[in-house]
């Protein structure tokens, strides 16, 4: 809801909400769920419950940031974080601060935390030490800007030498362009260590880190590195096998050999929009405008019998055969990701999908990721190829899927991993970091209950942020969920037709707002603190009146933020702020 587009129509979904219907909301990234539950009933009528699971979280979360050269925890303390055993080490009230006597039972040294031994101590950016970068980290980038600043000194020395040899009177280099050239050479040495798809998947494969979730903000992104990928694993058994004289040969569903990259067989589209319905005619139903459906796809790819294991229900025709035949798998399950088991799995489930759907079965390039254990899910995807995909992740028939944030939000995908790879986002403003609410959406992906003991949390460099980024956007507030309610002008035109004409319906739906609702209740909080400041001192001057209703308002503030309640967060540090400001409050006015 606090997303822009998307948020106004979920308002729009509430208020317009069916009596007979009932909203079930899921979050573990809002801070203003009172505030919203609230609202929620006094839209609809009814009585909303608000649950909160109080605890730690069932599968704890770990997080590292991966170079080209480290893959190390992104905390100087590895159990912390959000989501993590230790959590924020008592920051906004998440997780416990440790004291030197508790980490002696954990058995820390000073080695790893400082010479001092406590994490609990706060660090230049009021961050307790535990939160600060790790040791590894710190290190590598105090080697490269001490490699920068002697590469700058070198270029200083030079030129100066090169005026005192040519007797001339030019000025060396200004501190100015000193500092232009060590930004430019910082970027160049953040590009530099950029790890690449593969060598990434690498490592979580030595560290037991699959299945993993690669999360990329591009749609063209995802498919580009689902491919690169592929590429990367054909190239490396390629190499492998012309040291021994061989060269592998896989062969598609159709029984063609494949040889380089797929290309894409599926059925061709027409501007006619018509199929040949004798295919499966039964299966297939056409709407009022001409379009041709398959009636059964959905309700078989979302059903329980297709999340069973072995479904191995496909008469086997001679090119089948050859495509199931145990040399042509185990060709692909000694390139890719899967054993040999589970890429006979993906095999039959792959060649059930297209013999069944034919307009809409998947490409050569499609069925080798699929068969490597490699896929992609974002919204440019048919729903059925993504349906499909949910399944095979699910049933650990997928090792590796690269995806949008979309897939953070909603559907049941868990990973043991996941991978951000970029810690900033085009927005309306350009580039902007991520939200953290965004982020931690996608870090919560990672853990399955029930067959992790910790899920993993993998930040990737990228050539404009470093750890030190990542470690702000996850110590940072998560902000408070605001109304996006922005009546569009295809709204207001449904609205009116609703209303016979009159403005009655549209001016009921804005009043029934998120927006409009906090701001009424801004407005009864100030005139309930007025009441309240009246009754108390009649005779007092302006100056007083003012500050007794700013005593009156932070106490309330402060009341709401203990209690949970508060629209604007209810973080520690936000409390012990209020605390002081009420406490100086009342000793001025002793």
């Amino acid at each position: 809801m606090g997303q822009k587009g998307r948020g106004s129509t979920w308002e729009e979904c509430v208020i317009t909400n069916p009596s007979h219907t009932q909203i079930v909301g899921l979050s573990a990234t809002l801070p203003n769920a009172h505030r919203l539950a609230a609202w929620m009933e006094s839209v609809t009528g009814r009585k909303t419950v608000l649950i909160e699971a109080g605890g730690q979280r069932p599968v704890p979360l770990r997080y590292y940031f991966v170079t080209k050269r480290d893959f190390s925890p992104l905390f100087r303390d590895e159990d912390a974080g959000p989501g993590s055993p230790h959590g924020l080490l008592g920051l906004r009230g998440d997780g416990v601060e440790l004291t030197p006597k508790k980490m002696k039972k954990k058995k820390l040294t000073d080695g790893a935390f400082g010479k001092d031994n406590s994490l609990f101590q706060e660090i230049g950016n009021g961050l307790p030490l535990g939160l600060d970068l790790h040791p590894t980290l710190q290190k590598a980038a105090e080697r490269r800007l001490a490699s920068i600043d002697r590469r700058i000194q070198r270029i200083v020395d030079r030129e100066t030498q090169d005026d005192y040899d040519s007797y001339s009177r030019g000025s060396p280099m200004s501190a100015r362009e000193q500092r232009r050239a060590k930004e430019q050479m910082l970027k160049a040495e953040l590009r530099k260590s950029i790890p690449s798809v593969a060598a990434m998947i690498g490592r979580l494969q030595d560290d037991d880190l699959l299945p993993a979730i690669f999360f990329i903000f591009s749609r063209n992104g995802c498919d580009n590195a689902a491919q690169v990928l592929c590429e990367s694993l054909k190239t490396s058994a390629e190499e492998r096998a012309a040291k021994k004289n061989e060269r592998p040969e896989r062969r598609n569903w159709k029984g063609t050999m494949l040889k380089g990259k797929g290309r894409g067989r599926g059925r061709r589209h027409t501007d006619s929009n018509e199929w040949d319905l004798n295919v499966d005619e039964l299966a297939m139903i056409q709407d009022e405008d001409g379009r041709n459906f398959r009636a059964d796809l959905l309700d078989q790819l979302l059903s329980d019998d297709y999340d069973s294991p072995n479904k191995q229900r496909i008469p086997l025709g001679v090119e089948d055969e050859e495509f199931l035949s145990d040399e042509n798998l185990r060709q692909y399950s000694d390139l890719g990701l899967l054993t040999f088991v589970q890429t006979k799995e993906v095999a039959y489930r792959v060649l059930t999908f297209n013999t069944e759907n034919p307009e809409i079965a998947f490409s050569d390039a499609w069925v080798e990721r699929l068969l490597l254990g490699v896929g992609s899910h974002h919204a440019g995807i048919l729903p059925a190829h993504k349906a499909f995909i949910e399944t095979l992740f699910r049933l650990e028939l997928m090792k590796v899927v690269f995806a949008t944030e979309t897939l953070a939000a909603g559907i049941n995908m868990p990973a043991r991993t996941t991978v951000v790879c970029s810690m900033a986002k085009r927005g309306d403003n350009g580039m902007d970091l991520l939200e953290t609410s965004n982020l931690l959406q996608m870090a919560g992906r990672a853990g399955r209950r029930g067959m992790d003991t910790q899920g993993a949390c993998v930040i990737a460099a990228t050539p404009f942020e470093g750890p030190e980024e990542a470690i702000k956007i996850l110590t940072d507030e998560i902000k408070p969920v605001v109304s996006q309610f922005a009546p569009s002008y295809a709204l207001a035109i449904n609205l009116i037709e609703r209303g016979s004409g009159m403005l009655d319906v549209a001016k009921s739906m804005v009043q029934k707002s998120f927006g409009v609702w906090e701001s009424q209740q801004r407005e009864k909080d100030l005139a309930s603190a007025m009441r309240v400041l009246d009754a108390y001192d009649t005779e007092a001057s302006p100056q007083e009146q003012f500050l007794n209703a700013l005593q009156l308002t932070l106490e309330k503030e402060l009341s709401e933020a203990r209690a949970g309640t508060s629209p604007t967060g209810t973080s520690q540090s936000k409390i012990s702020k209020l605390e002081a400001l009420v406490d100086v409050l009342a000793d001025g006015k002793n």
